[in-house]
């Protein structure tokens, strides 16, 4: 169940990203929140990351590679110069060099 005063153990963004929102990071439970998102480029191809607070002392978190993903894009999500940057870098990692 969603409390939205709580920390979540887990958040699963659904569109396509350039970066990702401090938000998502900040409402992380401590010691295992996990985030599910797509980072994608100008084309939205790009990879799914999984990202998981570390520990107590609050800015700690574990990233990796969870898989290829085309996405439709995400309101407020995208930044044109950092979808540019990305699509080199995406291309190459995360269509089967990982």
């Amino acid at each position: 169940m969603f409390c939205p005063n709580r920390p979540a153990d887990a958040i699963i963004v659904n569109a396509g990203v350039t970066h990702l929102s401090l938000v998502w990071l900040d409402a992380l439970a401590v010691d295992g929140g996990c985030l599910l998102v797509p980072l994608t480029n100008v084309e939205c191809w790009g990879c799914f990351v999984m990202i998981t607070r570390l520990s107590s002392t609050s800015d700690r978190y574990r990233a990796r590679f969870a898989g290829r993903v085309g996405v439709i894009p995400c309101a407020g999500g995208r930044d044109l110069a950092a979808g540019r940057s990305e699509l080199g870098m995406l291309s190459s990692d995360c269509n089967g060099s990982v």
